[in-house]
């Protein structure tokens, strides 16, 4: 006799972009996740039927599926699993949340006084990048590189300064901006 034996799922709240958890059964990459039911029978069984409901009004059916989300949030997934020679359910729905949510968020701090800017990146991050490096643009065509920077104005004015922070996770690279005006007088 063929059964179900459990369902292999984190049922917690997750981050995003390639997040690993403590089952690679979920995983994610951008607003997209993974999630494969393989390993809940214990028996091969290419006649039951998967059946996924997102939380977002979008179903998919197949033991392995792989779903997109439109915009962050929490949302219950549930995941049926159907034997049709008997047209039942092997137990009940299995419910858990997911959490789509930005894994960078990236701001600087400014410190001036007189016509000399000292500027530090702030950048927090969910998961573990490969590298990461920042490139400024102070707003008088001079240019700078690292977390944390200094520089001095030639004149008084406002100036718009850009930080450009490219994140290396895997073989994907992410770039990221934020900017701030500043009066130099």
């Amino acid at each position: 006799m063929r059964r179900i034996i459990s369902l292999f799922f984190t049922v917690a709240s997750l981050a995003i972009n390639g997040q690993e958890v403590d089952y690679d059964s979920i995983y994610f990459l951008k607003n997209c996740i993974v999630l494969d039911a393989r390993e809940s029978i214990d028996e091969e069984r290419e006649d039951l039927i998967y059946k996924w409901q997102f939380g977002d009004g979008e179903v998919d059916g197949g033991e392995t599926v792989e779903h997109c989300y439109d915009s962050l949030g929490t949302y219950q997934v549930v995941l049926s699993i159907i034997d049709p020679s008997i047209v039942s359910q092997f137990q009940d729905e299995w419910i858990f949340e997911i959490t789509i949510s930005e894994d960078y968020l990236i701001g600087f701090d400014i410190d001036h006084s007189d016509k000399t800017i000292s500027c530090k990146s702030k950048l927090t991050h969910d998961s573990n990048p490969d590298d990461m490096e920042f490139f400024w643009d102070y707003g008088d065509l001079q240019f700078g590189i690292g977390d944390e920077v200094s520089h001095t104005y030639d004149s008084a004015g406002n100036y718009t300064i850009r930080l450009l922070a490219m994140v290396t996770e895997g073989d994907e690279t992410i770039e990221l901006s934020a900017s701030q005006t500043i009066k130099i007088q």
